[in-house]
């Protein structure tokens, strides 16, 4: 039973964002590609861990290597004007080092396919890397957990200039990497054998490092003449306090500061986090030179959010899921024997509204305002739970999804409205029923059901439907 208003029958709602506001469908390479040994391609490290781990492959995913034709004209029909996706570092540079072969017949493919969506009217946004590293890179120098990163750095930059040149003159916005709290999470879970918390600061470390550089060169060589905005995907749940208890207020604020103020303090304020002091010297500390690189390197606020939880103040209680529990917050979805909101598939999101106003506010207010920068929602979405064991007329009636997609965009429309945030994009995980993490594991959180035992026919969902709608009221026609 649909227990919300929808907003795109809500006049209250009509013409709220700007014209210009771009609302579209976010993807991941390895979770949507397939082709994984096709045209050329290198193996990454997924391809090696889900082989160890898994005995499966990445080769099918979604299959959008061979089937990109139809996943634009999903878009079309979703009346989408933006599409964010990764591009795959081994298609393009299949040993991925900066003197190492580029294959053409990568580059190829996304040429295709920004070609198709500009086409259609559908604004085209890169992230140069979505966690799928060249394997040989990690068998040289252990890539991102390299203690001196000078040839990680190298070698990124050169891949990023590559795709700078080869599509820069089409695509006019750039993330340089995806998540990098949840990417040195995902490593810790048997990719990289004997991880360790001083293995995970320093992933985040060099993730900023890249990131730094790479901005550095887009805006000295590329960004005058292709007139292009660069900026870095930053995920964080909201973390409330479960009740006064100071020790609850304290974790809360700390859970904040340690897995969001890690990496948008240095980019956005020039400062460094002392969340991690505890761990003196296994904590890599960027020197003043590498703060004042940072400082200012990203034209917009990408933010991934999908859920809140809240803080407990009593001892983190391991779970055996490294993603969760690796800023050592002990956090609870429960409070007085309710959830916090409406479950998703292992609990990844709770549908709380509340909690995307208030990071929306927080971000707003800490990192934006002053400079007058926009917020793009590059990622948000819900995994109905138990849905891959669903009918096929249940998980196209997916009215889960709707309730929470209907409440976060109006929370976003409040903040526009009410308090003056800018808010200049949204993007729903994801266009496509992929897997969540890894190929073969996760929740789904597509809009569009694949069906892989047939021939990855793609069924458009409810939630897509009911998005046109939205996205028809509440934004302002030219």
């Amino acid at each position: 039973m649909v227990t919300y208003r929808n907003i795109a029958e809500d006049p209250a709602y009509k013409d709220v964002l700007p014209e210009d506001f771009v609302h579209g469908y976010s993807s991941a390479s390895y979770q949507i590609e397939g082709g994984a040994t096709a045209g050329g391609r290198g193996p990454s490290i997924w391809d090696e861990h889900l082989q160890e781990a898994n005995q499966d492959t990445g080769d099918d995913a979604c299959d959008s290597y061979r089937l990109w034709e139809q996943d634009v004209s999903l878009l079309q029909q979703y009346r989408a004007s933006g599409y964010r996706f990764s591009v795959s570092w081994p298609r393009i540079v299949p040993n991925g080092g900066r003197n190492d072969s580029i294959n053409e017949e990568g580059i190829k493919y996304y040429n295709q396919l920004i070609d198709a969506l500009l086409d259609a009217g559908i604004e085209p946004t890169i992230t140069i890397l979505h966690f799928d590293v060249p394997l040989e890179l990690h068998k040289r120098y252990r890539s991102f957990l390299a203690t001196d990163p000078r040839e990680l750095i190298a070698d990124y930059t050169s891949f990023a200039k590559l795709c700078f040149e080869r599509f820069g003159d089409r695509v006019k916005k750039w993330l340089t990497f995806n998540e990098p709290w949840i990417f040195p999470s995902l490593l810790s879970m048997g990719i990289v054998k004997g991880f360790s918390k001083r293995d995970f600061f320093r992933v985040g470390h060099n993730i900023l490092l890249c990131h730094s550089d790479i901005v550095r060169l887009y805006r000295s060589e590329f960004q005058q003449k292709q007139n292009g905005l660069i900026s870095i995907a930053l995920n964080s749940e909201w973390v409330e306090p479960i009740n006064d208890d100071p020790r609850a207020v304290k974790d809360a604020k700390l859970a904040i500061e340690r897995d969001f103020g890690w990496f948008a303090d240095p980019i956005f304020l020039g400062t460094q986090t002392t969340a991690w002091d505890k761990y003196g010297d296994d904590f890599p500390r960027l020197t003043q030179e590498e703060l004042a690189l940072l400082r200012g390197s990203a034209d917009f606020f990408s933010l991934n959010h999908y859920g809140t939880g809240w803080a407990t103040g009593q001892e983190v209680q391991p779970n055996g899921d490294p993603r969760f529990n690796m800023d050592e917050i002990d956090k609870t979805f429960v409070k007085d024997g309710k959830p916090i909101g409406m479950r998703g598939e292992e609990g990844h999101p709770h549908t709380v509204p509340w909690g995307f106003r208030k990071i929306l506010l927080y971000t707003w207010d800490k990192y934006c305002k002053d400079k007058n920068i926009p917020i793009v929602i590059s990622e948000c979405g819900f995994a109905v739970e138990f849905e891959q064991h669903m009918s096929l007329d249940k998980i196209i009636d997916d009215k889960a999804r709707q309730e929470y997609l209907n409440q976060y965009i109006k929370i976003l429309c409040d903040v526009v409205r009410e308090d003056g945030v800018r808010v200049s994009g949204f993007y729903v995980w994801s266009l496509l029923d992929n897997l969540e993490w890894l190929s073969g594991y996760g929740p789904r959180f597509g809009v569009t059901h694949v069906d892989r035992k047939n021939g990855f026919k793609r069924t458009p969902k409810d939630s897509s439907k009911l998005l046109a709608a939205i996205w028809r009221h509440v934004v302002k026609k030219n």
